[in-house]
């Protein structure tokens, strides 16, 4: 494939096109390994071992895996009154949450530390302590990690030991290289009920092809491009993204975005 043209959607790489909403589960099975392969290299399956607690105030995170072990915890605020499981937005950095607001609406907020799981600039973190450098992204390490505070909230409620937060109800929120950690970490686990990336840049919602491209009117800020964002950080690319971000038509994948002027 070498298109400058974004890739279709709904039609799988074989050249079969998608008839019916059931085949959409094969369709996003495959467009998964092709961002692993191309973009942010793979992310791992659940470890061996992952327990922990929930409370009114934290969840505690213990892994095991191969031999290694880690643990870290995210702080979570209620709201006020809150009366059986609720809902919750997970906030990297703890960024990008208006407790006020969500609270007044019943929700929970929840603060990931995600530069404790992976730094942008450094692939030493609690992440590759686990599974060493696989050359995966500082967003794949994120996304890892989120998942684990989901294990811990599903496998508590089946337990009987979560009625704090709904695991069925949980979004993640970011803002600029946040923006595009919540933009993947959405994408890399359904159990996330919604995912709301801001000002996500480049590596984030805007697509390779238009970035690369560029095209703004007066007085328009462009995006960032892609050797910039490369060079910046390139925790939020997998090492396999080298190959192909000065060449990015040949990726059979893209994503979704216009140009986005923030990173």
């Amino acid at each position: 494939m070498n298109t400058s043209t974004l890739p279709d959607l709904f039609e799988f790489f074989d050249g079969a096109r998608m008839s019916k909403r059931s085949e959409w589960r094969c369709r996003r099975a495959e467009l998964k390994k092709a961002v692993e392969k191309y973009i942010h290299g793979e992310k791992p399956g659940r470890p061996d071992t992952v327990t922990g607690k929930v409370s009114s105030s934290s969840i505690s995170v213990h892994v095991e895996h191969g031999g290694k072990t880690i643990d870290f915890s995210v702080s979570v605020s209620l709201p006020r009154g809150a009366n059986g499981p609720v809902p919750a937005i997970i906030g990297l950095g703890g960024g990008s949450l208006d407790r006020s607001l969500l609270a007044g609406e019943g929700v929970a907020t929840i603060s990931y530390d995600n530069n404790r799981i992976a730094s942008e600039t450094s692939r030493s973190c609690l992440f590759s302590n686990i599974y060493g450098n696989t050359g995966a992204s500082a967003q794949v390490a994120w996304a890892w990690g989120v998942s684990r505070i989901l294990d811990v909230l599903v496998d508590e409620r089946d337990a009987g030991r979560n009625d704090i937060i709904d695991p069925t109800a949980i979004g993640v929120t970011g803002c600029s290289r946040l923006g595009k950690g919540a933009f993947t970490i959405g994408a890399f686990d359904e159990r996330i009920a919604l995912g709301i990336p801001h000002e996500s840049g480049t590596g984030g919602v805007s697509a390779f092809r238009i970035v690369n491209t560029n095209p703004v009117g007066p007085n328009v800020k462009p995006a960032q491009s892609l050797s910039s964002a490369w060079s910046e950080a390139q925790g939020w690319f997998g090492t396999v993204f080298g190959n192909y971000r000065s060449n990015v038509n040949v990726i059979p994948v893209d994503t979704p975005g216009p140009p986005d002027p923030e990173g």
